[in-house]
């Protein structure tokens, strides 16, 4: 990284960072049954830090992102250890003329050395803070699906489809540290082994059912829900969380030819209101001293539609 700022003499930004890793991985699967198998694997990754993380990591310094960056020591590397296995399987017999698959699976994820933005409890400021290291924090949940597919249902010109998924996923601070109070910015408060990383949600679910009319025409229609999470900011879990939200979207498309179709697709059929991200911030500082609410959320996208053509070469 070379400083370019014409403000600061010594150049404090300049630095070479250097980051490498072997990452080791294997896996195994076993056919059980013709119609059953189980699978298992580990592996190993890593993150290097960001320029931006690198350039705003000194707890000495706190900086307001993402324009006041400063000269600081280096991070660590985030090195992620995954386990995961489980079971797929079909039951076609049990369905004739029909195709169904199902799958079951556990995972177990150990970051160490995570990279988060910690809120500085020196300053008051709850958006001014550095990236630190914060120890391990670890992942974990199941993810089961189905999928089905159903030629001729009902008559000689339908063919169904089906499929759900759902991820149940734990992801806690394994480590404990400080940080900002988001009720009140001039005191600290401790985060604790097993409290929940904000901004993930802890369930999600999808659906989705689709018909094909003589093979030409289709419509589907898919619903998704994102469970509750913890506003940033929020990581010793204190203040009430963000709430899930279900959305509906749908699309059809009709094949004038082998290669080429009309399409169109509604998001959000029912326009709900819903937030997708939250964070703790000043609020004052922004809309003014009688703005005393520090939570800021991110609206998602209302109703919107689309229809246009779609070429394939």
């Amino acid at each position: 990284m070379e400083d370019q700022y014409i403000n600061d003499p010594e150049k404090t930004l300049n630095g070479a960072h250097t980051f490498n890793r072997f990452n080791p991985s294997a896996g195994l699967t076993y056919q059980i049954l013709d119609n059953l198998g189980t699978y298992g694997s580990y592996s190993e990754s890593n993150r290097a830090p960001t320029p931006m993380e690198l350039s705003c990591a000194d707890p000495t310094a706190p900086c307001k992102l993402p324009n006041s960056f400063i000269g600081v020591p280096p991070l660590k590397q985030v090195v992620a250890k995954t386990w995961e296995g489980g079971f797929r399987g079909d039951l076609n017999e049990l369905l004739g003329k029909g195709d169904l698959k199902w799958n079951p699976g556990y995972f177990h994820t150990i970051n160490s050395n995570d990279i988060i933005f910690r809120r500085d409890v020196s300053s008051n400021i709850i958006s001014q803070g550095f990236f630190d290291n914060v120890g391990k924090t670890r992942r974990y949940g199941i993810e089961a699906g189905t999928t089905i597919n159903y030629p001729q249902l009902f008559s000689q010109i339908d063919d169904w489809h089906f499929s759900t998924n759902y991820t149940w996923l734990n992801a806690t601070f394994m480590d404990g540290f400080d940080s900002v109070n988001p009720l009140d910015p001039s005191q600290a408060i401790a985060v604790s082994s097993g409290d929940r990383i904000p901004g993930i949600p802890e369930h999600f679910y999808k659906a989705t059912i689709g018909v094909d009319l003589w093979q030409k025409v289709s419509f589907g229609i898919d619903g998704i829900y994102s469970g509750d999470q913890y506003f940033r900011g929020d990581e010793a879990n204190i203040t009430g969380k963000l709430s899930g939200y279900w959305l509906f979207n749908a699309t059809a498309e009709y094949k004038v030819t082998k290669y080429f179709a009309l399409f169109g697709k509604v998001n959000n059929i029912f326009d709900n209101h819903y937030n997708s991200f939250g964070v703790y911030g000043n609020a004052s500082e922004v809309l003014g001293p009688e703005f005393d609410d520090g939570r800021f959320v991110s609206p998602g996208a209302p109703r919107g539609g689309w229809i246009g053509v779609r070429l394939s070469l």
